[in-house]
């Protein structure tokens, strides 16, 4: 969980600073821009699916 929350502030912080940058100098859509959102949303996917990962093997205990 650590690792998720690590990784979504720096990460996405610094990726939002350089969105926010961009969208004052380019459209949103541009190929860029685009890219980045998708960057962006990935790795909120990846937090999400790891956050969904830990609370089933916290209330199921598949393992043990």
């Amino acid at each position: 969980m650590v690792v998720g929350l690590g990784f979504g502030m720096v990460e996405n912080g610094e990726q939002s600073k350089k969105l926010a940058k961009l969208l004052d100098v380019r459209s949103p859509e541009d190929a860029e821009v685009q890219g980045l959102i998708r960057r962006i949303l990935l790795a909120a996917r990846f937090d999400a699916v790891l956050l969904l990962f830990i609370v089933f093997d916290m209330t199921a205990r598949p393992w043990s």
